[in-house]
């Protein structure tokens, strides 16, 4: 049994060793190993200046461009939200400058100065 174990590891290195011989010859003579074919790449990076999903494509695998040319189209809907959003708040703020320009009512005045005349009062009699 060990006679043949022996044998079988004696021809695997012979087998082995012949093969790296002629992969080594192969090498040496410069007939490499030679593959044809195309390279498709799938997964591209584009630079848009923010994120969002992409809504449309204008050109395709292959295709000729030229700088500042429009690629790709990214979905907007966020971004008009968010003017439609500042635009409301912007007239927000325009209604308050109005009512603060236009002057206090009335009632405010009554109320201020009957405060003015109790922080009097409080400052006399501490006084005292």
């Amino acid at each position: 049994m060990k006679k043949a174990i022996a044998a079988i590891i004696v021809l695997a290195a012979a087998a082995g060793g012949g093969g790296w011989y002629w992969l080594g010859k192969r090498a040496a003579q410069g007939d490499g190993l030679t593959l044809y074919g195309n390279v498709e790449i799938r997964q591209v990076n584009l630079a848009f200046n923010v994120e969002g999903r992409l809504m449309e494509l204008k050109v395709e695998e292959g295709d000729r461009v030229a700088a500042g040319q429009l690629l790709a189209r990214i979905d907007g809907g966020q971004y008009e939200d968010a003017v439609r959003l500042a635009e409301a708040r912007l007239e927000a703020q325009k209604a308050q400058v109005a009512k603060l320009e236009s002057g206090s009512r009335p009632e405010e005045i009554d109320q201020a100065q009957a405060e003015v005349a109790q922080a009097e009062a409080t400052a006399v009699n501490a006084r005292s």
